[in-house]
């Protein structure tokens, strides 16, 4: 749905992956540069399928 996969990852390598989207994607999914708020996000990627994950707060 987002031109491209968009992967989450619960580790400091999420930081790195957060830094190199564009703001207009991660506004597109209610995610914003910065200090990230715990919520649940549902993710639609590349494939059709359909994904809940919950994240923690990533400070970036």
């Amino acid at each position: 749905m987002f031109g491209k996969l968009v992967r989450w990852l619960q580790f400091r390598g999420a930081v790195n992956e957060l830094n190199q989207l564009p703001e207009s994607l991660l506004k597109d999914i209610g995610m914003y540069k910065g200090n990230i708020r715990t919520k649940c996000y549902e993710h639609y990627y590349k494939d059709g399928n359909y994904y809940k994950d919950y994240h923690h707060k990533i400070k970036i």
